[in-house]
C-alpha cells in the first residue's frame, strides 16, 4: 500500500518483494553469483528491462547514480542484501527513498539506517475490516459473522498476511462453512501462525494459490 501511494512521485521505482532467504547458500551456485542475481532483478524491475545481466557489482550505482528512485525492499532478514541492493547513499540520486521492511532490528543497525519506524499489529477492529475485506469484499461484518469473524481475526494473530489468506479461503463460505473452517483451526492449529496459514492456503482455489506461495 505504501508503494503504491509514493511510487507515482519517482521517476523510477521498484518493489523487491520476497527478499527473505534471497542471500542463503544454493547449490552450485556461489556468492558473487548470487549478488549479481540480486542486482540484476533489481535493475531489470527498476528500469523495467526483463532478464538484464550485469557484468559486476558495481552495476547499481552505474545505472541508478543520478536517477531519483523509490525502492522498497521486502522481507530482508540478511544484512547482506542490503549491502548487495542499497550499500551507500551514493550509490543513487538525490531525493531517492529506500525502504526497508524487516523483522530483524538488528539488520537495520548494523547498516546505519538513519530513521526507523515500529509497526504495530493492527487492532482488533482494523483486523476485523482486513478480513472482512477479503472474506465479504467490505469492511463491516455480515449480520450473523460477528462473534465467527472475531474468533478467526484472533486465530490468525491480527496479523495482515493471516487475515488476507483465511479471509480469502472463506469468501463465498455459509456460515455453517465458517463454523466447520473454525472448528478444523481450532483442533489443528496448536497455537501456530503457520498453521493458520497453511489451512487457509489449501482451501483457496488453485488459481489464487500463487499469489501466496511465499507463505
Amino acid at each position: 500500500a505504501l508503494f503504491s501511494q509514493l511510487s507515482s512521485h519517482f521517476p523510477l521505482s521498484c518493489f523487491m518483494g520476497n527478499l527473505k532467504g534471497s542471500c542463503r547458500s544454493k547449490m552450485g551456485v556461489d556468492d558473487y553469483d548470487m549478488k549479481l542475481s540480486l542486482q540484476s532483478q533489481l535493475l531489470s524491475k527498476i528500469l523495467n528491462q526483463p532478464n538484464m545481466k550485469i557484468l559486476n557489482l558495481g552495476a547499481v550505482q552505474e545505472w541508478l547514480q543520478y536517477q531519483r528512485v523509490l525502492i522498497v525492499l521486502d522481507d530482508v532478514d540478511d544484512l547482506e542484501q542490503l549491502k548487495v541492493l542499497a550499500k551507500e547513499h551514493s550509490w543513487f540520486g538525490n531525493g531517492s527513498r529506500i525502504i526497508v521492511n524487516t523483522e530483524d532490528l538488528k539488520i537495520l543497525k548494523a547498516h546505519v539506517v538513519q530513521n526507523i519506524y515500529h509497526v504495530n499489529f493492527p487492532s482488533e477492529k482494523e483486523a476485523l475490516e482486513m478480513l472482512c475485506l477479503s472474506a465479504f469484499k467490505e469492511s463491516s461484518v455480515r449480520d450473523g459473522f460477528e462473534e465467527l469473524a472475531k474468533k478467526v481475526a484472533t486465530l490468525c494473530g491480527y496479523l495482515p498476511l493471516g487475515l488476507s489468506v483465511v479471509g480469502s479461503s472463506l469468501h463465498g463460505d455459509t456460515k455453517a462453512e465458517w463454523e466447520l473452517q473454525l472448528s478444523g483451526l481450532e483442533t489443528t492449529l496448536d497455537g501456530k501462525i503457520e498453521e493458520v496459514l497453511r489451512v487457509g492456503y489449501d482451501k483457496l482455489p488453485k488459481k489464487h494459490q500463487s499469489i501466496f506461495l511465499h507463505i
